[in-house]
C-alpha cells in the first residue's frame, strides 16, 4: 500500500510483547474505519510475541528491542507518504479524525502539524491537554513556539498529522523511553511552521495512574525532558539565531516552571487526595474535572 499513490498518509504503530492483544486489532480497525487510505505500518519491536497478520496493514521489524522514540523512528524510514501520524497500538481513533486532521493541515500553507483533542473513553471527557489557552495561542506561531518549550502545548504522538519531511529533517523522535520522547520533536517543529489544533476528539486515550506518562513525573524526570528540548534546538541548524539567544532565558523559564508550578501542584493535589497524570483522577479511580 505504501506504494500506491492515491494514498498520502501512514500510521506507524510500534507494537511489542503484551500490546499484541485485542488492543492492537482495536487500534488497526478504528485507523482502517476512519474512510480515509492509509498505509498502517506495525513495527515489531523484537516482540516475544508473534505478531498476527493484519489485511491492508505492512508489518516491518526491529533488529533488537528498540526505546519508544527509536522504534517510531524505525518506523518512520518505511514511511513514503508526505503525511505521518505515530500512534500507540492500546489507543482508539474516532471516526472523522484524520479527516479533521487533513482539514486542519489544509487551512494554511506554513502548516506543518494539526492536532486534536484527546477523551477518556470510559467517561467520554475532555483532557487537559492540549491546554485551552494553547489554541488562543496557536495562531501566534512565534509565540507558540517558545510557550511549547517550556509547556507541551500538542501532542507528538496520537492524533497528530505531520509532515514526514519536516519530522525527518528535525531528527524524529528522541531514543528514550522516559515519556518525554516527543517533546524535543515538536519543540523543533513549532519553530518550523504553523501548528494548527482543533476541538475534534481525535484520540480516545484510557490513562490510569500508572500509565507511562503518569509515572514518569519525578523531578528529575521533569527537568531532563527540558534539557532534552533545548539540546535539540542548540544543534538545530533551523532555530533562527535570535531563538538560540534566548536559550539560557529559557532554561531558566523552565526552571522556575518546575520547581514553582510542579512541586506546587503535585502538593495541592496530595492535599486533595488527587493524582498527578494526563487526567486527575480522586482517590476513587473516577475522573476530575
Amino acid at each position: 500500500m505504501g506504494s500506491d499513490t492515491s494514498v498520502d498518509t501512514s500510521v506507524v504503530i510500534p507494537v511489542w510483547d503484551a500490546y499484541v492483544d485485542a488492543r492492537l486489532d482495536t487500534a488497526v480497525r478504528s485507523i482502517q474505519d476512519q474512510g480515509w487510505p492509509v498505509d498502517i505500518i506495525l513495527v515489531d519491536n523484537a516482540s516475544t510475541v508473534p505478531l498476527p497478520p493484519f489485511p491492508d496493514t505492512r508489518q516491518v521489524s526491529a533488529p533488537h528491542r528498540l526505546t519508544l522514540g527509536a522504534s517510531r523512528n524505525f518506523g518512520l524510514r518505511a514511511v513514503t507518504t508526505p503525511y505521518v501520524v505515530f500512534w500507540d497500538s492500546d489507543d482508539v481513533m474516532p471516526p472523522g479524525t484524520l479527516h479533521d486532521l487533513h482539514q486542519a493541515m489544509g487551512r494554511a500553507d506554513d502548516t506543518v502539524a494539526a492536532a486534536t483533542a484527546m477523551h477518556h473513553p470510559l467517561t467520554g471527557k475532555r483532557y487537559p491537554f492540549p491546554p485551552r489557552w494553547a489554541y488562543r495561542l496557536a495562531p501566534r506561531p512565534r509565540l507558540f513556539a517558545l510557550c511549547h518549550t517550556v509547556r507541551p502545548l500538542y501532542p507528538g504522538l496520537g492524533s497528530v498529522l505531520m509532515r514526514t519531511a519536516v519530522v525527518r529533517e528535525v531528527g524524529g523522535y528522541d531514543d528514550t523511553d522516559d515519556g518525554g520522547e516527543d517533546w524535543a520533536l515538536t519543540s523543533a517543529l513549532a519553530f518550523r511552521g504553523r501548528i494548527v489544533l482543533t476541538h475534534h476528539p481525535g484520540r480516545s486515550y484510557l490513562a490510569t495512574p500508572d500509565s507511562r506518562s503518569s509515572r514518569q513525573r519525578s523531578l528529575f524526570s521533569v527537568w531532563s525532558r527540558r534539557c532534552r528540548v533545548r539540546r535539540r534546538l542548540r544543534a538545530d541548524p533551523g532555530l533562527p539565531a535570535a531563538g538560540k539567544r534566548l536559550l539560557p532565558l529559557l532554561a531558566v523559564v523552565q526552571w522556575f516552571d518546575v520547581v514553582l508550578f510542579r512541586i506546587l501542584r503535585q502538593l495541592l493535589q496530595k492535599a486533595n487526595g488527587t493524582v498527578t497524570g494526563p487526567i486527575l483522577t480522586n482517590s476513587k479511580g473516577s475522573p476530575t474535572p
